[in-house]
């Protein structure tokens, strides 16, 4: 599929004057969400040294609040690397996998998900780049780095759905991921109002000035994927409310006989989506594969379920993945001595 003049223009001027205008609006509105998010952990509770319980996991306030940076530069990472191999290979954004209304229809569903990868010059890579970096940390903090990720993929591909369904225009960037990320900010700081006080309102309201901006910017401007934007924003938020923190308070007791305050999260999220369905959709699909690759690769990823998950405590998870893993092989016997 080749790119013709008006599609590279048109995308040309997309990324050019999108990518300044929305981005430098959000790093001006949302850069304060960071700073709010730490400072007000500690004032909330009247300091760091309280403990945290997320699932087994117990971590500080204090290093509740800092911020995480693992999933954060990975992706600052890779999409750097991208950008490399885009100049590299001289390839054209529609041929390296831009949103494209015509492909997608064609059956080019990874272009769905490429697009967040691909930037169209430097200028465009260096704004994602700075909002990216100063957004992900505070969210991959209250998040953890498996929701941090799901939320920026989720949103990242929502956002493509959304500009495919509502935009003919070609699209690339990182920007729906990113609106994702602020919408799972304004989820947490929303839902843990209480906890955070003003700083909760002093988040919420410039994420609602951020959005109002760029509503702004998206009505008077022809070249922007408003509805990338939108898809990611709720993606984002609809993530976050699911799967994200849902902290609620509890007294401890400390070996002495004192209480304290923790804070408890919803168990992890791989416990939230139910790994043993994944397991037990693998051990289907091996078993209908019979002998063959897809059978071999199937026993191999469920006995590695089932191992993580002994090594991980998960009696009732390590359970039935260990069972179906043997079912599977039609190791009878051998279930029955694993169910005791």
């Amino acid at each position: 599929m080749c790119c013709t003049a008006t599609q590279c223009q048109k995308l040309s001027a997309l990324v050019q004057l999108g990518a300044v205008s929305t981005t430098l609006s959000k790093l001006a509105s949302l850069s304060l969400a960071g700073a709010c998010f730490a400072s007000s952990v500690a004032t909330s509770f009247g300091g760091a040294g309280k403990p945290v319980r997320r699932g087994s996991t117990r971590r500080s306030l204090q290093e509740f609040g800092a911020p995480a940076r693992r999933v954060t530069d990975v992706l600052l990472v890779v999409n750097t690397a991208v950008f490399g191999l885009q100049l590299l290979s001289n390839g054209s954004l529609l041929a390296l996998g831009c949103k494209l209304n015509p492909g997608i229809a064609a059956g080019e569903w990874w272009r769905l998900v490429t697009p967040a990868l691909l930037h169209a010059n430097l200028m465009h890579l260096a704004f994602n780049q700075m909002a990216l970096n100063n957004l992900g940390p505070t969210v991959e903090a209250f998040s953890g780095r498996q929701r941090f990720a799901t939320v920026y993929v989720a949103s990242a591909v929502m956002g493509n759905v959304f500009s495919y369904y509502c935009s003919k225009s070609p699209a690339v960037g990182a920007s729906g991921a990113i609106f994702g990320i602020g919408g799972a900010l304004a989820v947490f700081f929303y839902r843990h109002r209480d906890y955070f006080g003003s700083a909760s309102d002093s988040v919420l309201q410039s994420l609602g000035q951020s959005l109002a901006l760029n509503i702004v910017l998206g009505l008077t401007t022809r070249n922007i994927d408003q509805w990338a934007h939108l898809g990611g924003l709720v993606a984002g938020a609809a993530t976050s409310f699911l799967l994200g923190p849902h902290l609620v308070t509890e007294q401890e007791t400390k070996p002495r006989g004192k209480t304290q305050r923790v804070l408890v999260d919803r168990p992890p999220l791989g416990d939230q989506v139910k790994v043993t369905g994944v397991c037990k959709t693998i051990a289907m699909l091996a078993v209908a594969g019979q002998d063959s690759i897809w059978t071999r690769t199937g026993l191999g990823l469920l006995q590695h379920l089932a191992q993580t998950a002994a090594l991980q405590g998960g009696a009732g998870v390590s359970q039935s993945a260990g069972f179906l893993f043997l079912s599977s092989r039609g190791l009878h016997r051998e279930v029955n001595c694993f169910s005791q």
